[in-house]
């Protein structure tokens, strides 16, 4: 199994049916098929701008290089002996071909897709994985229980690491610090130190494990507070209460201010009417 670089697609080898699925992840169903015509598929990688596929065919005994547009074969590569495993610099120059009967791996230069390089093995490899900064090559060596560790691109063993039993394939953390070899007579899968070449930890699985992947862990999704409404301020009602007394300095209470009532001026009284002029009282 392969990847897209954009991780929306995935092409799975069909070893006996001589063909490529390509599944869509997000709708997760088969989109397409390539025929590349290559005899037994066992492995498959991808290009780092994913433009083009490389298949190993173990009974034709060569690479096919598929162009992912037009899903079409572009050349082919002869490289090995009962190919299997294969890796992709990370820049997409090299292409790295485990020899099985050889006991060997070819270089490829992926400008001119020629053979350019052939590094010796202890032993049949099996899977080869390049560490994610790209600076190790890990190769599994089933019939002899190892892994051998080479530098990039000088191609020197620096490490030579012993597993349990019979040693598959490998895979990284993203980050480069773990390597996961499946370990499938065993039933192990074995943790090293991908930055020392050393086993660190030693996990019982089912039995024969064939085939390990490491995918990111999802980012933590976390959930905002409760959006919380406030309740409405009620304002109290005003209660009429009566007015306090002023109280003076000394503590005594002062007398009320009252409005003094309107004054109100007396009627005027009538004089009585006086004697008319030449009557007899004023004789």
């Amino acid at each position: 199994i392969a990847f897209a670089p954009d991780g929306k697609l995935a092409y799975f080898v069909n070893t006996y049916s001589d063909n490529v699925s390509i599944v869509d992840l997000k709708a997760g169903k088969i989109t397409g098929l390539i025929r590349h015509g290559g005899s037994n598929p066992v492995n498959i990688k991808v290009s780092p701008d994913g433009k083009l596929a490389y298949i190993a065919n173990e009974l034709s005994e060569d690479v096919t290089v598929v162009d992912l547009r037009t899903r079409k074969p572009v050349a082919t590569i002869d490289a090995g002996h009962y190919i299997e495993g294969i890796d992709i610099s990370r820049d997409g120059k090299r292409l790295y071909v485990m020899n099985g009967e050889r006991r060997s791996f070819g270089v490829v230069d992926t400008a001119g897709n020629r053979l350019i390089g052939t590094i010796a093995l202890r032993d049949e490899p099996h899977d080869a994985r390049l560490t994610p900064d790209g600076k190790f090559l890990y190769v599994t060596l089933p019939h002899i229980n190892a892994v051998s560790v080479f530098s990039v691109p000088d191609h020197q063993e620096v490490a030579f690491v012993k597993q349990g039993v019979r040693p598959d394939l490998v895979a990284f953390t993203p980050d480069g610090d773990f390597a996961y070899v499946t370990n499938r007579d065993s039933r192990e899968l074995i943790v090293m130190d991908a930055r020392q070449h050393k086993v660190v930890k030693r996990i019982r699985v089912g039995n024969g494990a064939h085939g390990v992947l490491v995918v990111p862990a999802p980012p933590e999704r976390v959930t905002p507070p409760e959006q919380v409404t406030p309740p409405e301020r009620v304002v109290p009602p005003v209660e009429n209460t009566p007015r306090e007394k002023n109280t003076s300095s000394a503590g005594k209470a002062s007398p009320e201010q009252v409005t003094p009532p309107k004054r109100v001026a007396p009627p005027v009284e009538k004089a009585p009417p006086g004697p008319k002029a030449g009557s007899a009282a004023e004789k």
